[in-house]
Parts: C-alpha cells; structure tokens; sequence
C-alpha cells in the first residue's frame, strides 16, 4: 500500500498549477522558475522557443499558465500564437519598452496581459497568483480530441472542409469545438504556406498530407 505521504504527495502533484514558459532568455527563465519553486502548488516547465514547440502548445492547451517572452517571437510565431492562441486570460506576455514587444502580438481584449519585464518581481507575483486562482476555462480540449495525433487532425479537418461540409457539421462529427475546428484548419495553411483552402484546391501543397 501506498503511504500517507506518498499519497499527499500525489495528490499535490495533480493539485498543482502548471505554468508553461516560453523564452529564450536564461535569466528570465531562472527567474521565474525560481518564483514558481517558491511555491509549492507551482509548476515550472519550460518551452523551446521555436515554431512547432509554440504550436503544440497552442494547439493541446494543458497550462493552467501561458508566459511568453516577447523577445523569443519571431515573426512567423508571432502570426502562430496570434492565430491559434487558445488560453483565454492565461496568457502573460513579458516584454521591455524598448523591443515594442506588445506590437508583435495581435490578440482579443482581456486574452492576454502585458507586463514590462523591468517591473519589481512582486507586480509579476501577484499577477501569476491572481491568474491561476482564477475559475478553469470552459475551452480546454475534449479528451478524444487530446488523444488523436494533431498532424491528423488537421488532415481529418481540411480534408472534410474540402469535401464541402461546414465546419459545425465536422465539428458535431469530429466530436470536437467549433472553435478546435478552425484552429486546426489554420495551424494546416500555415504549415503548408497557404492563405485559403481556395489556395490549397488551386495550388499544390501536400505539406498538407504528410508528416
């Protein structure tokens, strides 16, 4: 049997908040990972700061926090997380009044917040506090939509758009969101360099349909 301890231990484990960073700064990195193991219900995990880390990210949401270094957007994630970001008043997007980080990034009001990374550690401290004690979104992915590979879902998605249905009918068929159904059809044009699905039926773009 297992022991009381080991017992509290996973339930704190299943109890604590994860917080995902994606930076390419080691400071700020160490800074923050330090914050969250000055909390024991905190979670530090850390992302490359790269293209397709950033997708899957956005596209299996599973961080109770999203805290993005400006500085590590490039342009084309930029455009990504713009496009695909799914965690609604999770996301904190750390940037210096001198790099114009906030520009980089197009969002909905009250999605995301800014803070300047040369405010005192307490500002920063609080706002995580306040964020991931906030009530769990209703838009986290169904679990048979977390199990299937994403490279197939955007195929399955496209696919069904191509073949003429709607994307509420290969939603209710899919049994995913309305909402996974377009982030999934975006994530697939921006893989494969296409604006439209007009594009993908004129043009040639098996980046679609493979991988």
């Amino acid at each position: 049997m297992r022991s009381e301890s080991t017992l509290a231990f996973s339930k704190q484990q299943n109890d604590a908040k994860k917080i995902v960073v994606v930076a390419r700064c080691v400071y700020t990195l160490l800074g923050i990972k330090a914050l969250c193991d000055a909390h024991r219900d905190w979670q530090f995990s850390d992302a490359r700061a790269d293209l397709d880390e950033l997708e899957d990210i956005l596209v299996r949401p599973q961080a109770d926090l999203l805290i993005i270094e400006s500085d590590s957007l490039c342009p084309d994630m930029s455009t990504l997380f713009s496009a695909l970001n799914d965690y609604p008043g999770k996301t904190i997007l750390l940037t210096t009044s001198y790099s114009g980080g906030e520009r980089k990034v197009n969002s909905k009001a009250g999605s995301m917040t800014v803070i300047d990374k040369s405010r005192p550690l307490a500002v920063l401290t609080k706002l995580v506090q306040k964020i991931v004690s906030a009530p769990q979104s209703n838009s986290s992915l169904s679990a048979r939509e977390f199990q299937r590979h994403p490279r197939k879902m955007e195929r399955e998605v496209v696919c069904a758009l191509l073949d003429g249905q709607s994307p509420g009918e290969v939603a209710l068929r899919m049994g995913i969101s309305y909402s996974a159904v377009s982030r999934y059809k975006m994530i697939a044009l921006h893989r494969a360099g296409a604006k439209s699905l007009n594009e993908v039926i004129t043009g040639h773009y098996q980046a679609l349909f493979s991988g």
